[in-house]
């Protein structure tokens, strides 16, 4: 009776991981097991810490005023010593009507993906890897910067292709070093012409989201053209909530509107002390890992990580205001409240919102594809958290339904339609396991 009552009183360590950590890592503590390279130590003692005292230059609360000394042993314990557990391997055939069809393989942490003119794809490793798939073959891109801060939720972060008067341009953002203070970094843009011989020629950096910031994490990076040749960018918050996102002269924490070359359009929302126009057109973002376009209505959609619950879909507008951390669905990592309010005066309710959080990253809408017609107009967004496709059905401007598709296929980065309507996503798995694959509808009988 006692060895039974001492079982249920000791603390559940996977249930704590759930609770407390598979939001940021995963389930099931995969990015743990078989660790060799623990950033701040790999002992007992060194793990116990992090957990405890959290590590907030990477955006990671402390848990020692919320687990008690056996819950901290235990998750220790866990974390150190993953189980091995069901590791999903090559997902091709799925139950959910679709099916994946890999593009390229042996990817590390494949981030933002796009589509050249002739049918190829750019795609991202964070690690600061700009690599073109055509053909069965992976070839690195030269002509890239290489002053990327390839730490915590750093290093390359997106890349975006338009077509201007005959020249392929080729947009990439990145978590740039400071020139001066290596503690220092921020999100950066540039461009570069494409013409087909391995390297981006004349790279230019056009934007750069200042103040910098110690941290290395929020820093958003997501590009998108819109039917006007505007290009739209989004900057996280840079996990400094109370300086930066209610602050329209702080790059941090907004969606931007730029020209195709970096300029900043005159009519834009705001100016600064000076009467200069500033490239911010919607303040209030947490961290916002998703920007697509709607293919109907040409509106501007984003999504961003909200804290313990509370991501957004959101619909920037000028000057508007999408309230965080005044408003906020979700709470600290650590279960503390952030703010009372879900809504306040001239503060934008979001399109949509997840409890739990599903950590969102990449979205683009189904249109054609050979996708069937009840799931045209759906949105699709990755699971950074769930390891899945989400599907949301939409009517009109309001979500009536979602799907789970490709559960367990790994850490979804990016979304993209090509322009004949394939879905392509980037996928994070273990190590260099991370590949890139359509996502077709199902042929089977």
């Amino acid at each position: 009776m006692l060895l039974l009552t001492l079982a249920l009183l000791s603390p559940d360590p996977q249930a704590l991981y759930a609770e407390h950590c598979a939001g940021c890592h995963g389930p099931g503590g995969r990015e743990f097991r078989n660790r060799t390279d623990w950033m701040y130590g790999g002992t007992v003692a060194e793990v116990r810490k992090s957990i405890a005292e959290g590590i907030p230059t990477e955006g990671m609360e402390g848990y020692g005023g919320v687990l008690d000394a056996a819950e901290l042993d235990a998750l220790t314990a866990w974390v150190r010593n993953v189980p091995a557990g069901h590791i999903p391997t090559a997902v091709e055939l799925t139950e959910d009507g679709v099916e994946l069809e890999r593009v390229a393989e042996g990817l590390e942490v494949p981030f933002g993906l796009s589509e050249l003119p002739d049918g190829s794809l750019l795609v991202m490793e964070r690690p600061g890897r700009l690599l073109h798939l055509s053909g069965g073959a992976a070839v690195p891109v030269g002509g890239v910067p290489r002053d990327v801060v390839a730490r915590g939720q750093g290093g390359f972060t997106d890349v975006a292709v338009r077509v201007d008067a005959g020249t392929v341009w080729v947009y990439l953002t990145w978590s740039k070093a400071h020139p001066e203070d290596n503690r220092l970094s921020t999100t950066a843009m540039g461009r570069g012409k494409w013409t087909g011989n391995g390297t981006l020629e004349g790279f230019t950096e056009l934007f750069v989201a200042t103040p910098w910031s110690r941290n290395h994490h929020h820093y958003g990076g997501r590009m998108a053209f819109d039917r006007d040749g505007y290009l739209w960018l989004t900057v996280g918050d840079r996990g400094e909530e109370d300086r930066f996102p209610g602050d329209s002269s702080a790059a941090p924490g907004k969606v931007h509107r730029l020209h195709a070359d970096g300029r900043i359009p005159a009519d834009n929302p705001w100016k600064d002390s000076d009467g200069r126009t500033l490239s911010a057109f919607s303040l209030g973002h947490r961290n916002p890992q998703g920007l697509t376009i709607h293919p109907q209505s040409g509106e501007v959609w984003t999504h961003e990580h909200g804290p313990k619950g509370g991501d957004e879909i959101n619909l920037p507008v000028a000057g508007g205001d999408c309230g965080w951390p005044r408003t906020t669905y979700g709470r600290n990592y650590n279960g503390t409240e952030i703010s009372e309010f879900t809504t306040l005066p001239g503060v934008r309710t979001p399109l949509h919102y997840w409890l739990p959080s599903i950590g969102p990253c990449g979205m683009d809408f189904v249109d054609g594809g050979g996708w069937p017609a009840d799931r045209q107009g759906a949105l699709l967004v990755g699971s950074l958290r769930f390891e899945y496709l989400e599907l949301l059905r939409m009517d009109g401007m309001q979500v009536v339904g979602r799907e789970r598709l490709l559960e367990g296929v790994g850490r979804v980065r990016s979304v993209v339609r090509a322009a004949d309507g394939t879905i392509y996503v980037a996928v994070e798995r273990s190590g260099t396991d991370g590949f890139v694959a359509r996502v077709v509808p199902s042929r089977r009988p």
